[in-house]
């Protein structure tokens, strides 16, 4: 059941590292949206972030329910070993929360400016792209 448990933690930390690299790389390539292109690559980006994210929650929930388990199980070593696989996580979630926010808050030109706050806003409120 713990080599479950770590097994489902390690594809969650592949998934976020494999998010962060995609929101660095825009971040890298892009200071504002400018042109239609560059708004192609935030689309790009926000459907690819938020496809993750549904796999990350596919995978979460079995994780949540053996972390509860290890916890009932091995009494307070195994809550302990639970914190301590998902206290990095949790830290590096937050930070990259941070970059997916720089990245919703790109200076825009006033013709995208609508659409790429409405992109922005469906990427944290909705599970599935609709644009």
């Amino acid at each position: 059941m713990v080599f479950i448990y770590v097994s489902l933690q390690v594809a969650l930390i592949l998934l976020s590292i494999g998010g962060y690299f995609q929101v660095k790389r825009f971040l890298d390539l892009h200071s504002s949206v400018s042109d239609r292109d560059q708004l192609i690559a935030f689309k790009s980006l926000v459907r690819t972030n938020m496809r993750i994210a549904l796999i990350y929650l596919l995978l979460g929930i079995p994780s949540l329910l053996l972390s509860i388990y290890i916890g009932f199980m091995f009494g307070l070593a195994g809550v302990i070993f639970v914190v301590a696989i998902n206290a990095p996580h949790f830290l590096f979630g937050r930070y990259l929360k941070s970059l997916e926010e720089k990245a919703r808050q790109l200076q825009c030109s006033e013709d995208l400016s609508e659409e790429y706050r409405r992109i922005g806003d469906t990427w944290f409120s909705k599970a599935l792209p609709d644009f």
